[in-house]
């Protein structure tokens, strides 16, 4: 509203806000109907990700639960020392079958959470030396690494080898069903997203501009604004 006794400046400056204002609530309104039809599709395959990690959790909760009773009646002497080394072999071997389960989803994790859940489960041989207690613990610690880096953006670093060699290229990960490269110079941009078997990068070059500028928002560089960026299923 522009107040009486205004200038003639303050009018055009007012005008040209309001100008402003209904060209970004069409903008807005065209983004957030394209971000939603490309939201559905990413929603369908976190789910499938989601929806193993969960089955895992269930069932390593109730695991923990005859875990900690077992330890709970360590000094009651109820059950024979046959009984309990057959408990223990059975916890044993659900540890042995979790650790698998969740080594062998790994793949399927960005690069940098996929290094650091393995490095939390540790090598075969380490595991083997580990108490029941403390194997569990490492399935449970795994776990909560996979929720904490499904919760916000993560930027690193990665090697690509191209044509031109190696290179350097930015890299953000958009929760554990997304991620997006870019190198430096801005030539090569890059769509990521789980395989069947692997992390896979594909070429998004005709997306380039809107990569970068999410790069550059989320080093603070760029005021935070509405982007159009490629989501990509690997369940095409």
């Amino acid at each position: 509203m522009v107040l009486a006794g205004a200038t003639s400046v303050e009018v055009d400056k007012a005008i040209e806000l309001l100008e402003k204002r209904i060209e970004i609530k069409k903008d807005t309104a065209k983004l957030r109907s394209d971000w939603e039809l490309d939201q559905a599709e990413l929603k369908q395959e976190q789910t499938l990700l989601d929806a193993e990690l969960k089955g895992l959790e269930e069932k390593l909760e109730v695991l923990l639960g005859i875990n900690n009773e077992l330890l709970a009646r360590e000094d009651v002497a109820t059950v024979s020392a046959d009984d309990q080394d057959r408990i223990l072999e059975r916890l044993k071997e659900s540890a042995v079958n979790y650790e698998s389960l969740l080594l062998k989803l790994t793949p399927r994790l960005p690069d940098p959470l996929s290094t650091q859940v393995k490095d939390e489960l540790g090598e075969a041989p380490d595991r083997e030396v580990k108490t029941i207690g403390a194997r569990y613990q490492s399935l449970v610690s795994a776990l909560n690494l996979v929720h904490r880096f499904n919760q916000k953006p993560f930027f690193t670093k990665e090697s690509y080898e191209g044509g031109d060699g190696a290179k350097q290229l930015d890299t953000l990960y958009w929760g554990i069903a997304t991620g997006y490269r870019i190198d430096p110079s801005n030539t090569i941009a890059q769509v990521g997203h789980p395989g069947d078997d692997a992390w896979v990068w594909e070429d998004a070059n005709d997306h380039l501009e809107g990569i970068r500028q999410a790069f550059s928002i989320h080093e603070g560089v760029e005021i935070p604004s509405f982007i159009q960026i490629p989501l990509r299923s690997s369940h095409e």
